[in-house]
């Protein structure tokens, strides 16, 4: 099975290759936390929530708190 979701259009890749973005996408569906991703992949959190944000994975509300 092929779990690569791209990076298209204006959504920035915060220095993930596609393969990171899988790496990310994987750990995403297994319920690890954002701060155990960020720590996984050596990227700063905010980058984490951020690139999932622009990709569909998390929605930010006007106070910043993640929710699914």
């Amino acid at each position: 099975m092929d779990d690569h979701v791209g990076v298209e259009g204006s959504v920035r890749d915060y220095g993930l290759s596609p393969a990171g973005q899988d790496e990310l996408w994987r750990r995403w569906r297994a319920g690890e936390s954002l701060s155990s991703m960020s720590r996984s992949l050596g990227m700063p959190l905010q980058h984490v929530r951020r690139f999932l944000a622009q990709t569909g994975g998390v929605r930010m509300n006007s106070g910043d708190a993640l929710t699914l």
